[in-house]
């Protein structure tokens, strides 16, 4: 498995079969000074839905896109989503949030 940080809370993840993940596309701009999002994707997680986290249209190719809580398999990586909150009052500031888990190349 190869890892990339594109930014933000965005990464890339390679399996070794060359399926590609993006986590949380990013939208640039505003505060944040990374650069366009260039990558080809099959499947991208928005942990949720701020602008900083959920700019699924950046990626390249026709990812399946995973939101939520749930286990699914997704084009052979096993993907658990854990519900929780982005702030410390239950979500009433900012909403609640996805904590994903991969399962790729065995790990």
């Amino acid at each position: 498995m190869k890892v990339k940080w594109l930014g933000q809370a965005s990464f890339l993840f390679t399996s070794d079969q060359g399926t590609k993940v993006v986590t949380d596309p990013y939208t640039p701009g505003g505060p944040l000074t990374y650069g366009n999002i260039t990558e080809t994707a099959d499947v991208v997680t928005v942990s949720h839905e701020h602008g900083d986290h959920n700019n699924v249209s950046a990626v390249r190719g026709n990812p399946e896109v995973v939101k939520g809580a749930g286990t699914k398999q997704v084009k052979g990586i096993g993907i658990t989503g854990v519900g929780t909150f982005h702030d410390a009052a239950q979500g009433s500031q900012r909403g609640s949030n996805t904590v994903f888990c991969f399962t790729m190349d065995n790990i």
